[in-house]
């Protein structure tokens, strides 16, 4: 999930050639029309001019099917 098509493209061109399906989403409301896919990983943007990466991070955590999905790698605090 980014809002820069150039870092989307990139960051899913990589996946692909190691052999992953991947999704792309340019801001949180489209990204989390796709949790219905069952992503094994998702990768937000944390600076977007909406809702950012924590918000849809928090977002995904609230949501029962997909809260095992959350790993943190920021401080609680």
């Amino acid at each position: 999930m980014d809002d820069e098509g150039a870092i989307c493209r990139l960051v899913k061109l990589h996946f692909q050639t190691e052999g992953y399906l991947v999704y792309t989403a340019s801001d949180a409301e489209e990204a989390a029309g796709m949790l219905s896919r069952d992503p094994d990983l998702i990768l937000p943007d944390i600076n977007m001019p909406e809702a950012d990466g924590l918000e849809f991070c928090k977002y995904v955590y609230e949501s029962e099917s997909c809260r095992d999905k959350v790993r943190r790698n920021v401080p609680e605090n």
